[in-house]
């Protein structure tokens, strides 16, 4: 026989919207202010929302360039022969084809 199932059983807290969602409710709350046919108080809740759309929207955003940045960095970052970043300041590239043989040229 089957087990009947709780609905009283601790309860998960809302995961907070992605990016996408926040953005999509945020276009949702503006077409519904820009109506100009809603009350005051559902304005004031309305804007409130939004404001906490719009700052939601802005860390997501934040945390992608700097996860961006964090990628551009590492992948132009020279590696040693062994796969790990070359220490600064030594050429770990062996730029030999294009002539650079690590002698100092006033020229290039």
């Amino acid at each position: 026989m089957a087990k009947p199932t709780s609905t009283t059983g601790p309860e998960k807290e809302p995961q907070p919207p992605t990016f996408e969602e926040a953005l999509s409710r945020l276009e949702e709350i503006v077409d519904e202010l820009d109506n100009g046919n809603v009350p005051l108080a559902r304005s004031l809740e309305l804007f409130r929302e939004g404001t906490e759309l719009a700052a939601r929207c802005r860390k997501l955003l934040t945390e992608a360039e700097s996860t961006l940045q964090e990628a551009m960095a590492a992948a132009e970052a020279p590696e040693g022969e062994d796969g790990t970043p070359a220490e600064a300041g030594t050429d770990a590239g062996g730029d030999e084809e294009d002539g650079d043989d690590g002698r100092y040229d006033p020229f290039g």
